[in-house]
């Protein structure tokens, strides 16, 4: 009797233990269907985060309150209003603006359209327009007119000003 009274204990606590081990595998399943789940969540949340960056990337930005910016100077400098442009100009840029300075030395050229584009000039790059001659008749305001470009205008877009 004391022997049937132990197998039946033992049975007992085998099928205890293999209900629990079920469950136990059940939910190991399960968890591990969710890791998959949330691991291919992830990727595609990367690949999209990935895409939009190369996406800003891509946009130009203004100089003075990183809106995207709608005109451009010169290389590297653009805005996103007129306004922009003329407190950018007033306090800074018109003292490095490749654009003005080579309007200023002659080197600046025409294209089809009439609109003035950046020509390419070694020697003019480095200097300041403070440190132009006041014989070639170039006011600032003047220089600051002639150089901004709607981005469309100049033949770039949005995407590719920056570059």
């Amino acid at each position: 009797m004391f022997s049937y009274l132990v197998f039946v204990a033992q049975e007992r606590l085998n099928s205890q233990l293999a209900w629990k081990v079920s469950q136990l595998q059940a939910e190991r399943d399960e968890l591990r269907d969710s890791v998959h789940r949330l691991q291919a969540e992830i990727a595609g949340l990367r690949r999209a985060h990935a895409a939009e960056i190369e996406c800003i990337k891509t946009r130009v930005w203004c100089q003075v309150c990183l809106r995207e910016a709608l005109y451009h100077c010169c290389a590297g400098i653009a805005y996103c209003s007129e306004a922009c442009q003329l407190e950018h100009w007033t306090a800074r840029h018109s003292r490095e603006c490749r654009r003005s300075i080579e309007v200023a030395s002659g080197s600046a050229s025409t294209s089809a359209s009439g609109n003035s584009v950046l020509a390419s000039s070694s020697s003019s790059s480095s200097s300041s327009s403070a440190s132009l001659p006041a014989s070639l008749g170039l006011s600032n305001s003047l220089a600051m007119a002639t150089t901004i470009l709607p981005l469309q205008s100049s033949g770039l877009s949005a995407s590719n000003a920056g570059r």
